[in-house]
């Protein structure tokens, strides 16, 4: 990832998953989302950088970014996404962001938070990194509800 793109957040947690493999981090910027399979030995690291975050945080965040992308397993730009679906994990059901463009439908999802109480902060990570990066169309707890704000 070029030094001078601007990070918007990193998530990455053995919490999260694409098809069967559990283990996934995604990594958004101003301009694009991008996902790969973490690394086994890879700890699990979040943070939204959007907004004030320490130069520190932003430092690491930037490491851990390219850590992932060593191995990306998609990359879609921010102008080409429709929509982004998103839901919290539950007690008995997961979590997932679903983010759709013309072409392709790509689906990041959850564990049950009984499995792993984390997962609920890791996944409120991911949906104000990904609200800074497409706005409104981020959608939550179903398509009719766009997100308006989050703070």
């Amino acid at each position: 990832m070029p030094a001078d793109e601007p990070i918007l957040g990193v998530v990455c947690s053995d919490g999260l998953r694409r098809g069967d493999d559990s283990g996934y981090g995604v990594v958004v910027t101003r301009h694009r989302i991008m996902g790969s399979k973490k690394p086994d030995s890879m700890e699990s690291f979040e943070a939204y950088v959007a907004s004030g975050a320490a130069e520190s945080t932003v430092r690491a965040a930037r490491i851990f970014a390219n850590g992932l992308l060593a191995t990306k397993d998609f990359e879609v730009s921010i102008g080409s996404v429709g929509q982004v679906l998103f839901k919290n994990p539950g007690l008995f059901s997961g979590g997932y962001a679903v983010i759709k463009t013309s072409n392709r439908t790509i689906r990041v999802e959850t564990r049950v938070s009984y499995v792993d109480p984390r997962i609920a902060e890791t996944m409120s990570v991911l949906c104000k990194t990904l609200y800074a990066a497409v706005g409104w169309r981020l959608s939550t707890g179903g398509a009719e509800k766009a997100v308006v704000k989050l703070r």
